[in-house]
């Protein structure tokens, strides 16, 4: 009887934890079937049929939750991985979450984010706040439109801490700074020989 009534507190207390941590499984599969067809001035013209991934937008899936400490504040995680859907291969250099890898605590004052994410205008991830009004594919089709094209910007970021503020009166304030980009292979983090990223940015809405 003691032993049943033991299994019965466990059990009890971990469905009151699967309760306060809610934890997501999601993703997005996008492929399709592509034409091509190319000719220049007087040379022979070529053409392709294949099939691609991420037509409109990225394959990926992910890992998310979050937990709700009290008093305002919460505690939660975000694990991206993008991949081709033709072949299987992960996305972004072989990276497991290469398209976001995010842990966020929040709170009155706002939100505090630490790990690799998109940048301001990078059209990827959670603090996306140019590409998404300023292009209108979102940084889709970008290969002649996108707003990446009239300037530099590293995308995603490794090593990166966000700074969220609370919407007042409309507005919304964001920073941020990489202590070592990803692309940069020959740098070391913490060193000022390593390049870093470091961007601010407001959002209003009325």
């Amino acid at each position: 009887m003691k032993k049943q009534i033991l299994a019965c507190a466990v059990a009890a207390a971990f469905a009151t934890g699967a309760v306060a941590a809610e934890v997501t499984i999601y993703g997005d599969v996008n492929t399709g079937f592509v034409y091509n067809y190319k000719k220049e001035g007087t040379q022979e013209s070529t053409n392709s049929f294949k099939l691609e991934s991420g037509i409109s937008g990225a394959t990926r899936w992910g890992v998310k939750g979050g937990e709700d400490l009290g008093n305002g504040y919460s505690v939660s995680f975000d694990l991206q991985s993008g991949f081709d859907a033709d072949t299987g291969t992960l996305g972004q250099g072989g990276r497991l979450f290469g398209r976001e890898a995010r842990l966020t605590v929040a709170g009155p004052v706002g939100e505090l984010s630490f790990g690799r994410m998109g940048t301001l205008t990078s059209a990827a991830g959670t603090y996306d706040i140019f590409q998404g009004t300023a292009d209108v594919f979102d940084g889709g089709w970008s290969s002649a439109i996108a707003t990446s094209n009239f300037f530099y910007d590293v995308g995603r970021s490794d090593n990166m801490v966000t700074y969220a503020t609370p919407t007042m009166a409309g507005v919304k304030g964001y920073a941020q700074y990489s202590f070592k980009i990803d692309n940069d292979a020959d740098g070391t983090e913490g060193k000022n020989s390593s390049k870093r990223y470091a961007g601010v940015g407001l959002t209003y809405e009325n």
